[in-house]
């Protein structure tokens, strides 16, 4: 591709309260434009660099029913706006509810090695709703890295969660049952 010579008119204050006109040209540039090799989602992020990474609030090899797992991933990106990050495809197999929150985009930050760009945080939780063991897929974002022409992923591996029974209560609380009280006629009357 060539983009042609450019000419803008201009004016500033080359003395005190004068306006002096100028012009500017500027030249003629080429450049070569190739598609990304391989098999692309157009949706593709790119970037020079990419970290997946996630913490979890609990072991999920000690879950009870009932109990929540929250996962919170965070995937930054290199030289690259937070509104182009993707959202991870977040999936729960039957007897695990998956819930999940609002994400929180951040442009200008830095990585751990100083690197600037910009970042994507989902957390969601996991709700264990029966007893047994549940694999999570493992999470996976392509992205084509512009620095080597190349498409990479970033990945998190499957999670396994262990869900035993609840254990059952030691104590229960009695139900509040009225006392009867009678009447001047000495008969019981019942309450509702």
């Amino acid at each position: 591709y060539t983009l042609p010579p450019a000419a803008f008119s201009l004016s500033y204050p080359a003395t005190p309260g004068q306006s002096t006109a100028a012009a500017v040209t500027i030249p003629s540039a080429k450049f070569t434009a190739a598609a990304v090799p391989g098999p692309v989602d157009a949706r593709i992020l790119v970037a020079t660099d990419v970290g997946l990474s996630q913490s979890l609030d609990r072991n999920p090899a000690e879950l009870k029913v009932g109990d929540s797992l929250v996962r919170t991933v965070s995937l930054f990106a290199a030289d690259t706006q937070a509104m182009m990050l993707p959202q991870p495809k977040f999936e729960a197999p039957k007897g695990v509810a998956l819930y999940a929150s609002t994400s929180k985009l951040e442009d200008n930050i830095t990585d751990n090695g100083g690197n600037p760009g910009s970042k994507r945080t989902d957390r969601v939780s996991y709700v264990a709703g029966q007893e047994g063991t549940f694999s999570l897929r493992a999470l996976t974002i392509d992205w084509f890295d512009t620095d080597n022409a190349r498409i990479e992923q970033a990945r998190l591996e499957p999670l396994v969660l262990s869900v035993k029974a609840s254990p059952a209560t030691a104590t229960a609380i009695a139900p509040d049952v009225p006392k009867e009280s009678s009447t001047e006629s000495g008969r019981p009357l019942m309450r509702t």
